[in-house]
Order: C-alpha cells, then structure tokens, then sequence
C-alpha cells in the first residue's frame, strides 16, 4: 500500500530536511502533539559545548 504526505514549502523546516520519511504521517502526528503540550526543541534550552568531552585518567 502507498502512502504519501503532502507537504507545504512552509513546512519543510527551513529545507534542513528533505527525506521522505521525517515526514511520514505518524511523525507529522508527533510534531504536532508536542507543539499542543508546550514542547521546544533541545536547542532552545541547552547550550552546545565548547570543546569535545576529554575524560582524565584516575
């Protein structure tokens, strides 16, 4: 069975995404409810870190 989406230019999240399957229905679904309960993404509340993680020896 075939499925497909239609998607506005407007929702092509500033064309960072083009694959088909980040815009599968049941994914577009989840966007959405998140949206209604108040959800933001990662980046708007944590900070990229500088340089990458080194552990020290013990």
């Amino acid at each position: 069975m075939i499925t497909y989406s239609i998607i506005q230019k407007s929702q092509l999240e500033g064309a960072l995404r083009l694959d088909a399957e980040y815009y599968q229905q049941e994914y577009l679904g989840l966007v959405d409810n998140l949206n209604k309960l108040g959800a933001v993404p990662i980046r708007e509340v944590a900070t990229n870190p500088k340089r990458k993680f080194r552990p020290q020896k013990g």
